[in-house]
Order: C-alpha cells, then sequence, then structure tokens
C-alpha cells in the first residue's frame, strides 16, 4: 500500500492526476480508475459499455449454395495465383462449395507446378 501510495504522489506531482478539492471526498479517476480511500477500482460508468455489448453478428450473408442434385455429374476447378488457392464443387452449372486459402510467407516462392500441385491437394481434402 505505501508503495501505491507514493506512486500516486508521483503521478500527482507529474500532472497526471488531481486530487479531488471536493470537501465530499469524491474520488479521483485516472484511466476510468477510480482513486479513493479504499485503494484503486474500476469506475462503473466505464465498463458498462462492455458489460451491455452485443455478442458478435455476421459481417455478411454468405450466398445460398445449391444442394446437391444426386450423386454424378460433380466438377472441381481450381486455381492457384502468387496470393492463395481457390477451388469450387459444382454440379451442372451450379456452385455446390468452395473454399479458398492464403498462402503462407514462404508458400509465394514455390513454383507455379507446385502450386498447381498443392491446390488440387487443397480440394481433395476438404
Amino acid at each position: 500500500m505505501e508503495e501505491l501510495s507514493s506512486q500516486l504522489r508521483e503521478l500527482q506531482d507529474k500532472g497526471f492526476i488531481r486530487p479531488s478539492s471536493s470537501p465530499w471526498g469524491v474520488p479521483v479517476q485516472f484511466l476510468g480508475h477510480v482513486i479513493n480511500s479504499d485503494g484503486i477500482h474500476v469506475d462503473p460508468s466505464k465498463i458498462e459499455a462492455v458489460k451491455n455489448w452485443e455478442g458478435p453478428v455476421k459481417l455478411c450473408n454468405a450466398p445460398v449454395l445449391a444442394l446437391p442434385d444426386g450423386p454424378e455429374d460433380f466438377v472441381v476447378y481450381y486455381d492457384a495465383s502468387g496470393l492463395g488457392l481457390g477451388c469450387a464443387l459444382m454440379q451442372r452449372g451450379k456452385v455446390i462449395a468452395y473454399a479458398s486459402l492464403q498462402l503462407k510467407i514462404h508458400e509465394k516462392n514455390y513454383t507455379t507446378h507446385d502450386l498447381e500441385l498443392g491446390v488440387v491437394v487443397f480440394s481433395l481434402k476438404i
């Protein structure tokens, strides 16, 4: 507690916090924390937004993909570039599923042949 008091005095001396001049002993606030004789506490008004934070929502809605129409006529399209790999499973002109993968830094040095082989392996693993 002595160390905390000395640190608070140092902060007051440097002008980061000002002691309360209220005769009723209103606590000092510093970066959202309330400093009073009981110690340091988080100001409830500062965390109200976090306590009432709504859960995440989808940033975008993925398009509804077509359902497979039987076990035949599937085609896999794939492509590789210097940035990533991508593939799409299609049936009779409709996209059933798709996936993509960003290349890691060391993978950007791979040859075109290796990237093309890599995208085939990637699409078969899905």
